[in-house]
C-alpha cells in the first residue's frame, strides 16, 4: 500500500473522530431530560409542617392555638397543604391535632363530593372567638378562578352539628388554587366537641362567602 493511501486513511479517521467528539459535546451541553418525580413534587406540593408525620392514608401534626388565634400549618398531603386560620380561643393556649385524610366519598354535598378533608381534634374543651385570621388551603387540584365550597361537621358525644356551607373563589397560588378563609366556619363555635371535619367541595353549593 502506497504512502499516499495510508495518509488519506489516517486523515479520514481523524476527521471522523473529530465529528464524534463534537456530537458528544452537543448532547452533553443540552439537557432535555424531564423532571424526576422528586423534582416535580418539590415544585407542585406545599411544604410539610414542622413535626408532620405521614401514616398510611393521612398526614398529621400537633400545634397550639394561641389566645388571639393564628394561622396553623395544614399537613401537606396528596397535593394539599397551606394554613388554616383558627379564631382565638378561651381558655388558651389549646393543643390541637390536625389530620389531613383521603376524602370520604360518601360525604356528598349537593351533587359534589369532597376533594379535601381536614379532621382536627381538640385537646380540651374551649370556645372560639368572633373572628378567624386569614388562612389559605392550597391544592394542586383546585383551579384558580373556579368556585369551591367549604363545609364543616362538628362531632359531639352522641351527635353531630353541621356548619356552613360557604363558598370561595380559588385564588392563584404557588402550589395551585387557594381556598381562602375556611376558618370562618369555626367562628363563635364552642361547647364540648370532640372532633371537627372541614371539607372543600368542587363547585358552588352555598349562598354566602367564607
Amino acid at each position: 500500500m502506497s504512502c499516499r493511501v495510508l495518509l488519506n486513511i489516517f486523515a479520514l479517521a481523524v476527521l471522523l473522530q473529530g465529528c464524534e467528539s463534537n456530537q458528544s459535546l452537543r448532547v452533553v451541553s443540552t439537557d432535555t431530560s424531564p423532571l424526576t418525580s422528586s423534582e416535580a413534587a418539590t415544585k407542585t406540593r406545599p411544604p410539610k409542617c414542622k413535626g408532620q408525620v405521614v401514616i398510611a392514608h393521612h398526614a398529621e401534626v400537633t400545634e397550639q392555638i394561641p389566645r388571639e388565634g393564628a394561622g396553623l400549618c395544614v399537613p401537606s398531603f396528596r397535593g394539599f397543604g397551606g394554613d388554616l386560620g383558627f379564631p382565638g380561643v378561651h381558655p388558651a393556649p389549646e393543643p390541637v391535632k390536625l389530620i389531613v385524610t383521603v376524602p370520604q366519598l360518601g360525604m356528598v354535598l349537593g351533587n359534589h363530593r369532597p376533594i379535601f378533608n381536614l379532621e382536627w381534634l381538640p385537646g380540651a374543651q374551649f370556645t372560639f372567638g368572633k373572628t378567624a385570621p386569614p388562612g389559605g388551603i392550597s391544592g394542586a387540584r383546585m383551579i384558580p378562578g373556579k368556585t369551591y365550597t367549604g363545609y364543616g361537621v362538628i362531632g359531639f358525644k352522641g351527635g353531630t352539628k353541621k356548619v356552613g356551607p360557604c363558598y370561595s373563589v380559588a385564588a392563584r397560588g404557588k402550589y395551585g388554587g387557594v381556598f381562602n378563609n375556611l376558618g370562618t366556619l369555626m367562628e363563635k363555635q364552642g361547647d364540648s366537641f370532640i372532633t371537627w371535619d372541614l371539607m372543600i367541595y368542587d363547585g358552588k353549593e352555598a349562598n354566602r362567602g367564607c
